[in-house]
């Protein structure tokens, strides 16, 4: 757990679960953190002083997210690659890119007339399964009920999946993206960092990169021959 500390000066403090071992993460705050979020999968505390800053947890290296001044962050939410905080300087929610977080990359989600003290971030709970033919969306429903809706695409058979958080897709239509010197792929993964997709190739032992952006190919690495590859992650963080 994390959590900003008022008491005798402004620090954020961090201790397990049952709040044993608590101790200091941050003390060179300018201010007071009104702000913490937490990006689990990229070990990242988010924090508001002043500013909206970055902590790693692995080295405790700490960085502003803005090069530029941000009027005046309150509160602050992180889903995926964005980031969300409340200005109060304007009365909004504004967002921008995580990975490219530039003055050209934010935007002004809602304003409104009083200035906004908290605000959190639920992810829906669904999965996607890809069989034979059909993609099949399940979630749960207001009552905690598993709901499942088949869709049928074109194809003859799901052996790979991937998923790209930056495009907009019509539902049940398919486009041809890639055949050429592919034999079996067992595995694929988006790299949201460069807009790519890196794909595992069984029957070629080897690992390609395609460009979403520029569909130019490239191959990045050939197992050896005895080697039988069935899985691969993409860390977009460590390049």
């Amino acid at each position: 757990m994390f959590w900003a500390d008022w008491h005798q000066g402004p620090v954020i403090m961090w201790a397990n679960m049952d709040g044993s071992q608590p101790a200091v993460l941050v003390d060179s705050l300018v201010g007071y953190a009104t702000g913490l979020a937490m990006d689990s999968p990229n070990g990242r505390l988010y924090y508001v002083d002043h500013t909206v800053k970055v902590i790693k947890i692995d080295d405790m290296q700490f960085y502003s997210l803005f090069d530029e001044q941000y009027h005046h962050p309150y509160s602050i939410a992180v889903f995926e690659n964005t980031v969300y905080w409340s200005d109060w300087t304007s009365n909004s929610i504004q967002t921008t890119d995580k990975l490219h977080s530039t003055a050209r990359k934010r935007n002004v989600l809602v304003k409104k007339d009083t200035p906004i003290y908290g605000m959190e971030h639920y992810n829906p709970i669904f999965i996607v399964i890809g069989g034979g033919s059909y993609f099949t969306h399940i979630e749960m429903n207001v009552l905690g009920n598993p709901e499942a809706h088949a869709i049928h695409f074109d194809i003859g058979r799901v052996q790979a999946m991937a998923y790209d958080s930056k495009r907009e897709f019509k539902t049940g239509v398919t486009n041809l993206f890639l055949y050429r010197g592919l034999d079996d792929v067992v595995e694929m993964d988006y790299d949201d960092a460069t807009d790519s997709l890196y794909i595992l190739d069984q029957g070629r032992n080897a690992i390609d990169v395609v460009s979403l952006r520029t569909h130019k190919r490239a191959l990045i690495h050939r197992l050896e021959s005895h080697e039988v590859p069935l899985s691969f992650c993409v860390m977009s963080e460590y390049g």
